[in-house]
């Protein structure tokens, strides 16, 4: 494995960790909104994106794309416009699963998020966090 390969997989590693605290609070939210307060589900689930939005973002700008960093540089346009994009891409599946395949909007909130993490993921790294990789072979 190449240094290019193990510091993508050591990105991913600590997206992923970063992912799961997110994912967590995110799915927490939902589920406090949904239940407890009986909000209706795809407003649960965007409140509890859009904090596991703000959370990420700090998180993976401070550890998981820090070598990737350029000193007061904003991200937030670009991490926003891509977690906009994983949000679509959950809510689609959220509600595909529900209202179209009956799933139980609590699993099926399971399952859209880890399609979105995995479609955030891959527009942060190449879209977001950008870098030469030509740094690390000098």
């Amino acid at each position: 494995m190449d240094i290019i390969n193990i510091i993508f997989v050591s990105r991913f590693l600590k997206f992923s960790l970063i992912g799961l605290i997110s994912t967590i609070i995110n799915f927490l939210i939902f589920y406090i909104l949904f239940i407890f307060f009986n909000i209706f589900y795809v407003f649960s689930s965007i409140v509890g994106y859009v904090i596991g939005l703000i959370l990420g973002y700090y998180f993976n700008k401070k550890y998981t794309f820090s070598n990737k960093i350029l000193a007061g540089k904003s991200y937030i346009v670009k991490y926003t416009f891509c977690q906009i994009l994983g949000l679509i891409s959950q809510q689609i599946v959220l509600i595909s699963l529900v209202e179209i395949l009956l799933i139980d909007p609590i699993f099926s909130n399971i399952i859209s998020i880890v399609f979105a993490a995995i479609v955030s993921f891959l527009l942060i790294e190449n879209f977001v966090f950008e870098e030469n990789v030509n740094k690390y072979l000098n």
